[in-house]
């Protein structure tokens, strides 16, 4: 009897503790599940989230304001869908172990800042249906008192105006070559901050022209410009991508000098000597917008001030959230 009862109080022991184990299993996993619903939040980068934030305030604003935009759902639509796809494509490279998939998932914002700006072009004016160029314009007198993209002219050479037009084009090849070759580093924490500040900048440009819609010299002052030839093979380059690629009303801020000062910034964070070479070609840059006839002289300034505003912004953040 006692061998008995000994087995039966080791057995209901045993049962006691099993089933406080799964109990405490069953708590765990409980808690678990609470943890999960966050784990998105961990994914995303402080890039996915500006990039969702704009995506998301542009359609909230074409719900309220689309007068004159064609087929405005679609835009409202196409936003939120390009967030669930970038939403789950995230997901999706955080879970499989795919070099190609991580590597779009790190270089994406490169792919899209085309189709953002596209998408500003054909919204231009939901907010407000006319052009404030007249404001730019006077700005220009009040500050230079003359029209620079005139005054200008008296200096046009075939030579300079190559110079002034692949110093233009290199905008173009400045984003990847940069942005690959901190990608490329070992640690590639520099380029990750790169990716988020410079998205910060462009995407603050882009939203501005909603408010600020103005378009350039070269259609509102196209009666006081000299008719000239496309000399050489960058000026009529530069040319056919105006043609293609240009939107009417995002002179202010100009986002093309913007976009490169924050390049040169990492330039000289990542090698001082590589910041320092490519100082005069940023600076021909930032002049060649109003001596191509493409910007107010007040648009570069207000490029550079959005930088002053946006880089440091984007520092505390980082610091705050990374």
């Amino acid at each position: 009897m006692r061998v008995s009862l000994k087995i039966k109080l080791y057995t209901s022991k045993f049962m006691f503790v099993e089933r406080s184990t799964e109990s405490e299993s069953a708590k765990l996993t409980e808690k678990n599940k609470g943890v999960a619903t966050p784990r998105l939040l961990s994914q995303l980068r402080l890039v996915d989230i500006a990039i969702i934030i704009h995506l998301s305030a542009v359609a909230i604003l074409l719900i309220f304001f689309h007068q004159g935009v064609e087929n405005w759902p679609f835009f409202i639509l196409g936003n939120f869908a390009f967030i669930v796809g970038l939403i789950y494509y995230i997901q999706l490279a955080d879970r499989k172990s795919s070099k190609i998939l991580t590597f779009f998932r790190d270089c994406y914002p490169f792919f899209i800042f085309t189709f953002v700006f596209k998408e500003i072009a054909l919204v231009i004016n939901i907010l407000f249906p006319f052009w404030l160029e007249s404001h730019l314009i006077s700005w220009d007198l009040i500050v230079f008192g003359i029209h620079p993209t005139v005054w200008v002219q008296q200096f046009y050479r075939p030579w300079l105006t190559e110079l002034m037009a692949f110093s233009y084009w290199s905008y173009y090849i400045l984003f990847p070559v940069s942005g690959f070759t901190l990608y490329f580093q070992k640690d590639k924490s520099l380029y990750f901050s790169f990716v988020f500040r410079l998205s910060v900048t462009l995407l603050t440009c882009y939203f501005l022209y909603l408010f600020l819609g103005a378009r350039g010299p070269h259609e509102t002052l196209a009666s006081l410009h000299l008719e000239r030839d496309y000399v050489f093979i960058f000026d009529k380059f530069v040319k056919s991508i105006q043609d293609a690629a240009s939107i009417s009303g995002a002179a202010f801020p100009s986002s093309h000098v913007a976009a490169v000062w924050v390049v040169l910034i990492y330039l000289f964070r990542f090698k001082k000597w590589l910041g320092l070479t490519l100082l005069p070609l940023i600076l021909v840059l930032t002049v060649s917008v109003v001596y191509l006839q493409y910007h107010y002289a007040v648009d570069p300034i207000a490029g550079i001030l959005v930088v002053c505003i946006t880089y440091p912004l984007a520092g505390i953040l980082e610091k705050r959230f990374s």
